[in-house]
């Protein structure tokens, strides 16, 4: 540390990076630690506590900080949100799955029709069985989703039953422009008066052929900004 000639400023010759953290503990008396140095330039922890020894800090207000051994901290993601979180990415990605089949399965239809709609229709409730009915199918199609969904028959009941049904509805149809989804619970009485909880679940693909958004996504967009550009060069 050196005495400039004013008598009113100090030179201290150590890392200016790390030096705001020891600010931090002139103004807060809080003894930064290495898990919240945060910044553009990395410090590691063994340049930290060679600071904290420079100037002196209290290492004992550094211990207080630390977490003790004989008392690990619990983990936020439990073994059994894991397990929901493995089955709701399971089910969303079948989901998907079967609306591109439906969307290749009408191949023609998607490129003919101006307006074009068609929907899957899926009951799901908790005795291992799953209805599926879908509106105009091509061959072959139901038995084929039916495959596809024969390991959500229970889970996609419990799911739905857990209140995930909202969110997974919003997941599709905000990543798949064009999808729409449907969730409607209700109970049927069956044999022997015993009621019976559904959840009846309708996936849509309704879309309308738009010109400008076709040709913005191809080749073709790219000739129409070419040819923009070398109008605006030509009219200087």
């Amino acid at each position: 540390m050196l005495h400039p000639t004013n008598g009113n400023e100090y030179f201290i010759d150590r890392d200016g990076h790390i030096f705001r953290y020891i600010l931090q503990f002139y103004r807060t008396d809080k003894v930064p630690t290495p898990d919240k140095v945060i910044g553009l330039i990395a410090i590691t922890p063994q340049e930290l506590e060679a600071e904290l020894d420079y100037f002196m800090i209290p290492r004992s207000k550094l211990e207080e900080l630390k977490p003790s051994p004989s008392s690990p901290s619990i983990p936020k993601f439990s073994i059994r949100h894991k397990m929901f979180a493995k089955e709701i990415d399971n089910f969303v990605a079948t989901l998907k799955k079967i609306v591109h089949l439906i969307s290749m399965k009408f191949y023609e239809e998607f490129l003919i029709n101006r307006n074009f709609e068609v929907s899957i229709d899926m009951t799901f409730h908790k005795c291992d069985r799953l209805r599926i009915y879908i509106n105009a199918p091509p061959a072959g199609i139901k038995a084929t989703i039916q495959k596809m969904l024969e390991p959500f028959e229970r889970i996609g009941f419990l799911l739905f039953e857990s209140s995930f049904g909202p969110d997974i509805g919003k997941h599709i149809s905000t990543t798949m422009t064009g999808v729409t989804w449907n969730l409607i619970e209700h109970e049927k009485i069956v044999d022997s008066n015993c009621l019976l909880k559904l959840y009846d679940l309708r996936i849509s693909i309704v879309d309308t052929l738009d010109h400008d958004d076709i040709i913005s996504n191809t080749c073709l967009g790219q000739t129409e900004n070419l040819y923009s550009k070398n109008n605006l060069v030509e009219s200087y």
